[in-house]
């Protein structure tokens, strides 16, 4: 007979805990996630396994979970302060910013010292508009840490939603020293507002879509100036911004650099930096770009807007690109716009590209919404569609940019803290004079944002039929 193998020694619970501390470093967060919902299972007042629980969740994205098990932490211990400090971070998420902020304070009242906590701070104040007391934050995180070239950036942001101008463009440049930023042609000076007479620029594109289109009003200007100005952006622009005369367009290759020849340029500059240069303030913003030219529409697409003739043609989006950080919390689900539909002398044109274009597929409004977008080959497509149409409502993304550049009456659906460009509590922008604003009264409140809509858009309607 063989001899019984001896029992396996059981793990203990600080040794669980240990390997999932292990895992979780490691980047294995499902593994160490069920370590410690393990542990709590059968330890329910194991504060570190509920904290760090919340932590991992947070990271997988379940960030209501998340929430529940920093709750669960903080019950157990009220001062701890990363347990507070990662509940925070948790609860803005979700929008929760007002909680999030009570964390924040909290955590930093019992750590003062603690750079993270006081970063986690300065972030909350951010979320919730406090941008003059999160820039304080920053800076004094900046003077702490100067290596740390993530924080100037913060405080430039903190300036640009303030609307301060004068301060906020030189430390806007502070963007360059991030990782993720790219430099098209690290070969050719940076143009800082030299004279540009016989002289050749190349400008890049830097962001995304929509930061090209504001910026275009700056071209003229500086093709003004110039010998030679070219552009390098990528395709989907081309035929769009090929219509401001004396601009010539490249292409932005596979490696995000630009395809020039080295000694073809005098300088080069990031499209997003010529508001600096210009030293634009609150009263000086040029007018948008004038894309004058319209290009011939796919015959599906041409048809659907004509067959709307008589009524009133809106242009719908719901979600920004799905690569954004933020796309969570600046987007919506298509079935808040099917209520529209009620409004008899109203036609609705999807205008949403990308994943979520066959969003309305699945709730059947595809019968009644006319879906467009998908038909369009670029921007200057996009464009011709938008002038035959009386309004556009959308969440924030590219499409406001184009729409407002054209002087097409445009609806724009922001989320609590939305783009820098909207400036504080405005119902309108400087930077675009058709676009109305509409803004969540508290944080995830779109429900107050899509009444106000119906709304307006019920009176639009009986104005133009009267």
């Amino acid at each position: 007979m063989t001899a019984a193998k001896p029992a396996a020694k059981p793990v203990t619970v600080n040794e669980l805990f240990k390997i999932a501390h292990a895992e979780f470093k490691a980047g294995h967060l499902q593994s160490a996630a069920e370590k410690w919902a393990a542990i709590v299972a059968s330890h329910p007042a194991h504060f570190s396994s509920w904290m760090n629980l919340g932590t991992a969740l947070r990271r997988l994205g379940h960030h209501s979970a998340a929430i529940a098990a920093g709750l669960r932490a903080s019950a157990l211990d009220a001062q701890h302060s990363g347990c507070l400090t990662n509940l925070g971070n948790a609860l803005c998420d979700e929008s929760r910013i007002a909680e999030a902020l009570d964390c924040q304070r909290r955590a930093y009242a019992l750590a003062p010292d603690d750079q993270l906590v006081h970063r986690n701070l300065a972030v909350a104040c951010r979320e919730a508009g406090l941008f003059a007391e999160a820039y304080d934050h920053f800076t004094a995180l900046a003077q702490q840490l100067p290596q740390d070239v993530q924080l100037p950036w913060e405080q430039a942001m903190c300036l640009l939603y303030q609307g301060d101008y004068a301060r906020a463009w030189p430390a806007f440049e502070a963007r360059r020293l991030l990782p993720e930023m790219k430099n098209h042609a690290p070969h050719l000076p940076l143009w800082a507002g030299e004279d540009l007479r016989d002289k050749k620029i190349l400008l890049t594109e830097e962001q995304g879509f929509g930061d090209t289109l504001l910026c275009a009003r700056y071209l003229p200007l500086v093709i003004a100036q110039a010998a030679e100005v070219t552009l390098a952006c990528k395709k989907p622009l081309h035929r769009l911004l090929a219509k401001i005369e004396g601009l010539r367009i490249i292409a932005i290759d596979a490696a995000g650099t630009a395809a020039a020849v080295p000694g073809a340029f005098d300088y080069t500059q990031s499209m997003m930096s010529l508001p600096g240069i210009f030293k634009t303030d609150l009263t000086n913003i040029p007018p948008a770009a004038a894309f004058t030219d319209a290009v011939d529409l796919p015959p599906i697409v041409q048809n659907a807007l004509d067959a709307g003739q008589g009524r009133l043609r809106v242009g719908i989006i719901w979600s920004g690109s799905v690569t954004f950080g933020n796309n969570r919390k600046r987007s919506v689900e298509a079935a808040r716009f099917l209520p529209l539909m009620d409004i008899p002398s109203v036609t609705l044109y999807s205008l949403q590209k990308g994943p979520r274009e066959n969003d309305l597929r699945p709730l059947g409004a595809h019968y009644l919404i006319h879906e467009i977008a998908p038909h369009f080959e670029d921007f200057a497509q996009t464009a011709t569609a938008l002038r035959q149409l009386d309004l556009v409502i959308m969440t924030d993304s590219s499409v406001a940019h184009l729409a407002g550049s054209l002087g097409v009456p445009v609806w724009n659906l922001l989320h609590d803290r939305p783009y820098w460009l909207y400036l504080q509590e405005r119902r309108d922008t400087p930077w675009y004079p058709s676009m109305q604003l509409y803004r969540q009264p508290q944080p995830g409140d779109w429900d107050s944002v899509f009444v106000e809509v119906m709304r307006d858009l019920k009176a639009l309607a009986a104005q133009r039929a009267a």
